[in-house]
């Protein structure tokens, strides 16, 4: 799924379900003016690709129940976008076998991003399996991660890396 160059409107999504072998599965790109909305979607990325890529512009919400599972590609990357009031809530993010970040979050304003379903068990919120760093968050307004493990392999990378946060 491609959501690219839209200057204005509503994009909405509900009930998304994406398979793929290769590539990203959602790749939000360059949609500044316009707002992307989320409800209920399921991402199996099973070589390689991203799970969730929004960037460089634009307005996301997501909500219901959503889960991304990787093999090699990171499971989420959001950059320079604006999370709506609504937030982007994720039961969980898996990545299986990562080369570089597990999730990553940059220049975000407005609501919070929210991984794991706060379950208090240990993996509930995803496991991270990754060579880089496992979760990186850089200037972002609100994050939060519950119940996700993380599995940094032969310690690459860091296992979390959060810097210039928003006051």
């Amino acid at each position: 799924v491609a959501v690219a160059a839209n200057t204005g409107g509503t994009i909405a999504f509900d009930d998304l379900n994406v398979m793929t072998t290769t590539g990203n599965a959602v790749a939000l790109d360059n949609n500044t003016g316009a707002t992307v909305t989320i409800n209920d979607m399921v991402v199996n990325s099973t070589i390689s690709g991203s799970g969730l890529t929004a960037t460089n512009g634009g307005s996301l919400s997501v909500t219901g129940t959503n889960t991304i599972d990787t093999v090699a590609g990171v499971g989420l990357n959001l950059s320079g976008v604006t999370i709506l009031a609504a937030g982007a809530t994720f039961e969980s993010v898996d990545v299986t076998a990562g080369t570089t970040n597990g999730i990553a979050l940059q220049d975000l304003t407005g609501g919070v991003v929210t991984v794991g379903a706060n379950t208090g068990t240990a993996g509930d919120g995803g496991m991270l399996t990754t060579t880089g760093t496992a979760i990186s968050v850089d200037n972002v307004a609100g994050a939060v991660f519950n119940d996700v493990m993380v599995n940094n392999l032969a310690m690459a990378g860091q296992g979390i890396n959060v810097t210039n946060q928003i006051a």
